[in-house]
């Protein structure tokens, strides 16, 4: 009978889990949290190496996650399973905190709009347009991603934002997108993007709440923005 083949990582993993159930995460360096990580898609592999090229290659432990599952799954050691798994991690991550902040399900204070919809692009590095679509009540019927990618307001299909609205049968609707590694500051594009929807809407009896540019954790509001630069109409 052939012998059994020891793993000489068994003792450093076991010391590794004793450390993780013995102190807080917080003591960890971020190497060390992908490298257990990385325990359970590779179980015979020293994984500290692995953890070091994935923070090298990327150059920070959040942008690690913020990679394509391609991406992470071309770098020494990983393959495409480790990939799924960071990438598993990073979705489940966004999901909680959209769990946690789905609480307020009505949106009478554009504050709490605001802030539900600047939640939603936490951890998002692509450009989105998202909409939230409520009832008369102000309470949420929906929240979608209007588009994906590189999102321009100029180019945006007003078409499919009206045919949601009328699927949805909403009375009110906000708007947000974000400006991945820009600021909050709403764009000439943004202004008469959102006059031009207003417009639109008030056509079919239903009301633009505000449209929202999110950047950062933060955001700012297009229509106050608007407002306070008396803005009339794009070209004017």
């Amino acid at each position: 009978m052939s012998e059994k083949v020891p793993n000489i990582h068994e003792k450093h993993r076991e010391r590794m889990f004793s450390k993780y159930m013995s102190a807080s995460s917080d003591s960890f360096p971020d190497h060390e949290l992908l490298e257990i990580l990385l325990f359970y898609s590779r179980p015979r592999v020293n994984t500290n190496d692995i953890a070091h090229n994935l923070i090298n290659k990327f150059g920070s432990f959040p942008a690690v996650f913020e990679a394509s599952v391609e991406d992470i799954a071309q770098v020494n050691g990983m393959g495409e399973k480790s990939a799924i798994l960071v990438k598993l991690v990073f979705d489940i991550m966004r999901r909680y905190d959209l769990a946690r902040t789905k609480k307020a399900e009505n949106f009478v204070d554009k504050r709490a709009a605001g802030e539900y919809l600047a939640s939603r692009f936490a951890y998002t590095v692509k450009e989105k347009l998202i909409i939230l679509l409520l009832d008369s009540d102000c309470s949420m019927i929906d929240c979608k991603v209007v588009e994906e990618g590189t999102v321009n307001c100029v180019d945006t299909n007003f078409r499919k934002i009206i045919n949601l609205i009328c699927s949805a049968n909403a009375s009110s609707i906000y708007i947000a997108h974000n400006h991945p590694g820009g600021t909050a500051k709403p764009s000439d594009e943004d202004l008469a993007f959102t006059y031009e929807l207003r417009e639109l809407c008030r056509n079919i009896g239903v009301t633009v709440n505000d449209h929202f540019v999110v950047a950062n954790g933060e955001y700012a509001s297009v229509i106050d923005y608007m407002e306070k630069m008396r803005y009339e109409s794009p070209g004017l």
